[in-house]
Order: structure tokens, then sequence, then C-alpha cells
């Protein structure tokens, strides 16, 4: 379902220029919590998704990092809350 919803989600660049808030999900296949989360977030994202943007980064692939530094990802899963201005708002570590 990860893989499915990375296919999906919106591309990075949409952060700070939709005038809609985002959801920056970083993920990982072996995280066991990322697994749990995904169903939750899959339907958050099929109720919200006209209002909200969501992004789905893959931890584990190298093209990942300047996004993990730019938000400072240390434990995954790690769901950033981005205003539509583009400030990170808030971060949820860990299991949600």
């Amino acid at each position: 379902i990860l893989y499915e919803m990375e296919q999906q989600s919106s591309p990075i660049t949409v952060i700070g220029t939709t005038l809609k808030p985002t959801v920056v999900d970083f993920w990982a296949p072996w995280c066991e919590n990322c697994k749990l989360l995904a169903p939750t977030l899959k339907a958050i994202e099929e109720e919200y998704g006209k209002d909200v943007n969501f992004v789905m980064i893959n931890g584990d692939e190298a093209s990942a990092w300047p996004m993990i530094e730019a938000f400072g990802v240390d434990a995954i899963p790690h769901l950033a809350l981005v205003e539509a201005d583009g400030t990170v708002d808030t971060a949820l570590i860990g299991p949600v």
C-alpha cells in the first residue's frame, strides 16, 4: 500500500505553491509503524485530498536525502505538516 501511495502522491514541488497545506510522510519499506499507519493515512487522503496535498517520500531512496535533511528527519515514520505558504507547522514522529 505504501508504494501505491507513493506512486499516487503529489510531487514535493507542491509545497508552498498550490495554496493548500501539505502532509509530507517520510516512510520506509521496512518500517512496521509505517505499514500500520498507511491505511489510515490513505483514508485521510481520500477524504481530504482536494483540500490538502499528500506527499510520500521513501526515506530509503538516495534521492530522498535532500528532503530528509531539509525537514530534519531523524526517525521514521515522520509526518510533517506544512502550511499553504510552505512553513513547516509541526511534525509527528514515530507511531501515531
